[in-house]
């Protein structure tokens, strides 16, 4: 697999995650910090999408969406406006963790319909 640490302006995917973060994160963070939190969002759906569904049949019909990557964005913005994980680096890590947790792990449903699994 491979990790982007930069991306290309053209890829439109990148552009909606970036410009997304940027409206809803500028108060709360400098630039370089949100073009990280656009990349590793944009590196997760890459994962998901791509490597995970390619090796698990069942994931195949659970890509994340724009509601996924939106549901990220204001999650970690509502935890570091309300003080839930300080404005700090770590911060910001235990929030970018705990928004994947809500979106992709528990949206996952597993179990309820791998039985169609390879």
């Amino acid at each position: 697999m491979h990790i982007f640490e930069q991306v290309d302006s053209s890829v439109d995917l990148f552009l909606i995650v970036r410009q997304t973060a940027e409206d809803k994160l500028q108060a709360l963070m400098n630039p370089s910090l949100i073009e990280k939190v656009a990349l590793g969002i944009f590196n997760m759906i890459g994962f998901v999408n791509f490597i995970m569904a390619s090796k698990y049949f069942a994931l195949q019909r659970k890509a994340l969406s724009i509601r996924d990557i939106l549901s990220m964005i204001d999650f970690i913005q509502c935890t570091l406006s309300t003080a839930v994980f300080p404005n700090t680096l770590d911060g910001v890590h235990s929030a970018f963790r705990h928004a994947v947790n809500l979106v992709i792990v528990d949206g996952l449903c597993l179990g309820i319909d791998v039985s169609g699994d390879r």
